[in-house]
């Protein structure tokens, strides 16, 4: 994960990580040395992070270096999965700005907060592409990512008192020896949620 949103301070210390203090002054020395900007993330598998040096000024000329294109053809090489975390395009374009050197971009809106006047130009020139532009560059889009969504679950009135008394009425797996019973992943929802279900269904009665 590389936060490129040199805007703002980095969130590493979220991750138990602690910030270079000098990254800061000397950002592209700190760009130009893959081994003292990457960082392991502890308790978290195969998780490396390269954390902002930000907030920044003239983060274009940093984005655009030659150490930041090093550093992203070195990173394609080393591993198998790379995320760059930028700022929303509808604050700059620094998405724009480092889009050639990645395989493409993927945008990440959500429910209520993203603003739909927004959204939908952007996806529309992102996708779609004029005669005149056909020798043109146009960034890669891979797809949309809708982060924080609340998505219905429809359960049967059975399946809703399972989860409220544990005494289903429907048929059940058997169990067998050291097989420890779980609750299936479609049950997988808060009491909150379960509330909710209930009201809609006394509701649906009326």
């Amino acid at each position: 994960m590389i936060e490129a949103d040199l805007h703002a301070p980095s969130l590493c210390e979220s991750l138990r990580l602690v910030c270079d203090p000098y990254s800061s002054v000397e950002p592209l020395q700190y760009y130009g040395d893959l081994n003292e900007c990457v960082r392991l993330v502890p308790d978290v598998e195969n998780l490396y992070i390269i954390p902002s040096p930000g907030p920044l000024n003239q983060t274009a000329n940093i984005l655009e270096s030659s150490e930041m294109r090093r550093l992203l053809g070195e990173v394609r090489h080393r591993f198998d999965l790379v995320v760059i975390d930028v700022p929303a395009l509808s604050e700059n374009n620094d998405a724009l700005v480092l889009e050639p050197y990645t395989d493409g971009m993927v945008v990440v809106a959500r429910p209520i907060y993203t603003q739909t006047g927004l959204l939908n130009p952007l996806l529309d020139q992102l996708t779609e592409a004029s005669e005149e532009e056909t020798n043109k560059y146009t960034p890669r889009l891979l797809g949309v990512v809708i982060n924080g969504a609340d998505i219905p679950v429809e359960l049967s009135e059975a399946e809703i008192d399972y989860l409220t008394s544990g005494e289903p009425d429907f048929p059940q797996p058997e169990l067998t020896s050291g097989n420890v019973p779980q609750l299936p992943a479609r049950y997988n929802i808060s009491p909150a949620q379960i509330r909710q279900i209930k009201k809609l269904l006394e509701s649906s009665k009326l």
